[in-house]
């Protein structure tokens, strides 16, 4: 099928081509020029508003079992690849870790099958070496023939972290299979020390989170990896969320000095830059004074932590320059209040089977191809209506209450969506009982609900922070984010944006030009962005399972209109057009040498 895009402001890497076309064939970029005549299939008009690649965000966390207690990450394959989705991000890449009884490429063809089934968007993986024996590292090499080239190593947290020497023995294995090793960096001893002093004192709350996992350690760590990356022959090296200044300039650094070395940034550390005006300056970032103002600093338990406000501006000038820090990743790792709060292990995923009372001459029209049909000959008796693999009901329903008003539903506990995306979608709501009591109400119906599985032996007590699972929300909005802080406040450039968000990442993990780029023949995912849409960001209607959002209240601007994804369209006007998982797995090349 052919697509035809008319009239917009193209942004790659290295310019704006203002009012011209782009021309998509059988997936595939064809050609963009000014005035293409081309007759097509789908002609979409893009006058004023911003054309550039799928956002590609090469640090998220799906269905991630985090901590001996296997705390599971609210989203998904499937949910994170939708908010993925609408908020202009077309290709992500996760992580494959394996448990003490598995080989690495044992969890790697699970982990595989896994998003294969339930994926939306192009994927790819990064493995992660939790241990350093030599069966284990033996793997290494047979991994990146698989196309997984990049390998993950922790200084920090038992169960997942290396010392020095099994690190530095695993980086030689991965320079050996021409992959990337990416670091995970902070000090162990100095968070292990500053935990039991703080717990000592009694200082339990969030609050005191960012106190242990200080910069000084963070970058004490920085500097370890960089002398490792001198010692190991032919070592590509990455770090991972870069929360310092001082961070961004020992990468800055490293690479200067012959190093391939290179790291990145999050949302969540981003700032403006020295010309910001300061009534705006608050809104450039969120820092560690929202761990005093957010409504619920639970969510704001993630490592590294935010950090001081002062030390934001010399990030998003690094990232500007694209030296010290190439590009904005989310580590996206949500997880619902109760789950931080230790009332459950996995979210409360469920998802809402329709009993519909339906008179013979009625019908349920198609609200897309993923639409179940429903006969005009049946009884008016209610009937269960089984959603189909890939069915995503939450939208859906919401258009067939919009447009069939008369039709009744009521709603079943199943494996798909929280409470809040029920009750947003569907106009349920749940009632806030006792564990095993737990229910969906809707005009006086009440339906069980699934079981909490407490994971904290002290409930009703709060955990300490230090027992909370850490990470945050952010793969949908990243973006708007970007575009906002960086774009619209003058700190960087449309080019800068597109490598950033897409182009640099997709040349560091070896997907380029295939993704991050409009060149003929590559992958046909775009981003049809208007300037002009202005909305503020809330869980309550993000896309993301978890309920609850650092960046909540946090006004953006633009918003993708259009997403499409390998040539088919399954974004417009903040609809999905196609639930189906049709995300293929990226295989990428070893490095050179």
């Amino acid at each position: 099928m052919k697509i035809l895009i008319k009239g917009g402001n193209i942004a790659t890497e290295e310019c704006v081509y203002a009012g011209w076309d782009l021309l998509i064939d059988n997936g595939k970029i064809m050609k963009m020029e000014a005035n293409i005549t081309e007759t097509a299939d789908t002609i979409i008009d893009a006058k004023g508003k911003l054309v550039f690649p799928g956002g590609i965000d090469p640090h998220v966390h799906l269905e991630y079992p985090q901590g001996g207690a296997h705390i599971y990450s609210a989203d998904d394959f499937f949910s994170g690849s939708v908010a993925a989705l609408h908020g202009g991000t077309t290709t992500f890449l996760d992580f494959i870790e394996a448990t003490p009884k598995e080989s690495l490429m044992e969890a790697y063809r699970k982990r595989r099958a896994d998003a294969e089934a339930r994926s939306l968007t192009d994927f790819s993986f990064h493995m992660t070496v939790n241990r350093a024996d030599d069966a284990t590292l033996a793997e290494v090499e047979q991994v990146a023939r698989e196309g997984v080239t990049s390998f993950k190593m922790y200084t920090a947290y038992d169960g997942v972290r290396l010392g020095e020497a099994d690190m530095e023995k695993a980086m030689n294995a991965v320079a050996r299979a021409r992959g990337l090793t990416i670091v995970h960096s902070e000090d162990f001893p100095t968070i292990q020390r500053l935990v039991a002093e703080h717990k000592a004192a009694g200082h339990t709350a969030p609050f005191y989170h960012p106190m242990c996992h200080c910069i000084e350690g963070e970058v004490a760590s920085n500097r370890v990896i960089v002398a490792m990356a001198h010692r190991v022959p032919n070592a590509h090296t990455h770090i991972v969320h870069v929360s310092t200044p001082q961070g961004a300039l020992l990468v800055e650094e490293a690479r200067r000095s012959g190093l391939d070395f290179s790291g990145e940034v999050c949302p969540r550390f981003d700032c403006g830059g020295s010309g910001c005006n300061q009534s705006l300056f608050r809104y450039l970032c969120i820092d560690e004074s929202l761990y005093k103002t957010h409504p619920d600093p639970t969510c704001l338990v993630m490592s590294p932590p935010l950090r001081p406000r002062e030390g934001c501006t010399p990030l998003f000038e690094a990232l500007a320059r694209g030296v010290g820090l190439d590009f904005v990743v989310t580590d996206h790792c949500p997880f619902t209040a109760r789950q931080r709060l230790g009332f459950r292990t996995h979210p409360v995923r469920v998802c809402v089977w329709i009993y519909v009372a339906i008179t013979p001459r009625a019908e349920i029209t198609s609200c897309g191809d993923h639409l179940v049909w429903i006969s005009p000959r049946v009884e008016i008796t209610p009937r269960v209506i089984s959603p189909p693999c890939g069915y995503h009901p939450g939208v859906t329903f919401h258009r067939m209450l919009s447009h069939h008003r008369s039709y009744h539903t009521t709603a079943c506990y199943h494996h798909h969506l929280p409470p809040h995306v029920i009750t947003r979608f569907t106009r349920f709501t749940q009632s806030h009982l006792n564990p095993q009591d737990r229910q969906l109400t809707r005009e006086g119906q009440l339906v069980p609900g699934p079981q909490d599985d407490p994971w904290y032996a002290q409930l009703p007590e709060v955990p300490p922070f230090f027992f909370m699972p850490g990470g945050g929300a952010g793969i949908e909005p990243r973006m708007q984010l970007i575009f906002t802080y960086g774009v619209q406040r003058g700190l960087m450039t449309l080019p800068q944006f597109v490598r950033a968000t897409s182009a640099a990442a997709a040349r560091r993990f070896g997907i380029y030009p295939q993704k991050g780029s409009f060149k003929a023949g590559a992958d046909a995912d775009v981003v049809i962005y208007d300037p002009t849409v202005r909305s503020t960001l809330s869980a309550a209607t993000s896309h993301m399972l978890s309920d609850r959002l650092p960046y909540e209240g946090m006004e953006v601007i633009g918003k993708p209109v259009v997403v499409i994804c390998r040539g088919e369209i399954l974004i417009r006007d903040g609809q999905c057009l196609n639930y189906h998982a049709k995300g293929r797995f990226l295989a990428r090349e070893p490095l050179a040498a």
